[in-house]
């Protein structure tokens, strides 16, 4: 073991003042040299700690002057500190609020924290969190103060920042014209900012006697097991989901559209659901108020269109007959074709006045047994133009009067009146005239007996893409093959 001894000597001298020895006392200081170093060792580790800490740390004397910076951060104490005070250093009233604070701190004894703010030389407005403990000498007298402060402007705009984004959203919460709400994993409410919607809640008004309830404390059974139903999926699977939704009221029934989206904790856990839910009366009543007048519409067109089979019937029973199997097959060549029903629907009326204009076609021509002359075959070829002239001036709500005029028309352009090719010609006018040629040659004419089916699809094979469209052809040759369409 090593120890540290203190070694004391002094001379013994004889009568002549010769030395002829030495008197030695030897002191164990080994405890007072582990004090001294773990003194020095301590002294080093609060060296590492002033000289790299984020806070700035000073002492003052009991005048308030600095009289030991270890480190010196502009951004807190700027420029020469040492033997200056707060009054040299920033603007008076601000100075004269941090003696205030100190002083207290050496006449009571009692160290204080504070937030504080100082403008600094850059003009800037700076925030600190400050720790002032009294300094005392070995006698316990209160000489002065030591100081911690740390830079908090940056947390202290951000949590301005905060602030402001919470008010704007309180404001847009507590004026918000839907219901906005919270549920637990229970879906009972807890928290609701303001009613806005009373028919959501059995007509109250006061939110707080809405908390702890759930949708079937409030709401119609129905109606609340829906939205059970729905809010429990969207908790379980983490999902969010926009559903609208209707439950009966006193005015009748009352419509809402809402968005349902999972709440969650820290963890990312779902712990509930938030639910905004905006009324849409008003707006599915004007949707019913529209969809009306667009059924009215589409029944005076039908009864115009009945009205006008009617008049071809009492003139030509035959072309009557072409137009109703004719509008069969179209119909389902474009279901074939995987149209829209919107687009089935309009070939289907298109095709059942496809042949209108006949009727002013003299009855002798359409029904003249034999080849027709070249006068003849004129006059029959002005029947999709007279077609479109009549129904040109009936807002349906397809263009029919142009199916109608261009049901006659071609893919290379031979077609007739306007020689239109390609994509010229409506998809829907394509479609109308391959199920034309189809019907007109595979059922009987009044003055020819029927060529029959398998003559009438080797027609449009033959032709396909040179006089009718490719893909119309090809669905039209599926129908029969496949036996999904007969007469």
């Amino acid at each position: 073991k090593r120890v540290w001894i203190l070694w004391t000597g002094k001379p013994l001298c004889d009568e002549k003042g010769d030395v002829f020895g030495v008197l030695a006392v030897g002191q164990d200081i080994t405890e007072r040299k582990k004090a001294e170093e773990s003194l020095r060792e301590s002294e080093e580790r609060l060296r590492l700690i002033t000289v790299n800490s984020p806070d700035q740390i000073f002492q003052q004397d009991s005048d308030f002057r600095y009289v030991w910076v270890p480190r010196k951060s502009e951004r807190l104490i700027p420029g020469e500190v040492i033997g200056k005070t707060d009054s040299d250093l920033f603007p008076g009233e601000e100075a004269r609020h941090l003696a205030d604070i100190k002083r207290k701190v050496v006449d009571t004894g009692i160290g204080a924290r504070t937030e504080i703010k100082v403008t600094l030389a850059d003009g800037r407005l700076h925030c600190y969190d400050a720790v002032y403990e009294p300094w005392r000498d070995k006698n316990g007298k209160i000489v002065g103060i030591l100081g911690y402060v740390r830079d908090i402007t940056e947390r202290m705009q951000a949590e301005e920042k905060l602030r402001e984004s919470e008010a704007r959203l309180k404001l847009v919460v507590e004026n918000s014209p839907d219901q906005i709400f919270q549920q637990d994993r229970d879906l009972r409410y807890v928290w609701i900012p303001r009613i806005s919607l009373p028919y959501l809640f059995d007509g109250l008004i006061n939110a707080v006697e809405v908390l702890g309830k759930t949708d079937f404390d409030l709401l119609p059974a129905e109606t609340a097991h829906y939205l059970a139903v729905l809010k429990r999926r969207i908790i379980d699977t983490g999902r969010g989901e926009k559903v609208e939704f209707g439950h009966p009221g006193k005015d009748g029934v009352q419509y809402f559209a809402a968005i349902f989206v999972p709440w969650r904790n820290r963890k990312e856990e779902v712990v509930g659901i938030l639910g905004y839910v905006h009324e849409i009366t008003e707006l599915k009543r004007d949707q019913e108020k529209v969809q009306q007048g667009y059924e009215r519409e589409r029944r005076i067109a039908n009864a115009i269109i009945e009205t006008l089979v009617k008049v071809v019937e009492m003139r030509d029973p035959y072309t009557a007959g072409h137009e109703k199997h004719t509008a069969r097959l179209a119909a389902a060549i474009a279901k074939e074709m995987g149209l829209s029903d919107d687009k089935i629907n309009g070939i289907r009326v298109g095709a059942i006045v496809h042949d209108i204009g006949k009727i002013y076609v003299p009855a002798e021509i359409l029904s003249k047994p034999g080849k027709l002359t070249d006068v003849e075959f004129n006059i029959i070829k002005i029947h999709p133009t007279a077609g479109y002239d009549i129904l040109r001036i009936i807002d349906f709500p397809w263009p029919v009067a142009q199916m109608v005029y261009q049901h006659h028309e071609r893919m290379n352009g031979s077609g007739y009146p306007r020689g239109l090719k390609d994509d010229q010609i409506l998809l829907e006018a394509r479609v109308l005239a391959v199920a034309d040629v189809v019907d007109s040659i595979a059922l009987h004419r009044p003055y020819r007996a029927s060529i029959g089916l398998e003559k009438a699809l080797n027609e449009i094979k033959q032709n396909r893409g040179v006089l009718y469209d490719p893909a119309v052809v090809d669905a039209t040759l599926k129908l029969f093959a496949e036996k999904r369409f007969d007469y």
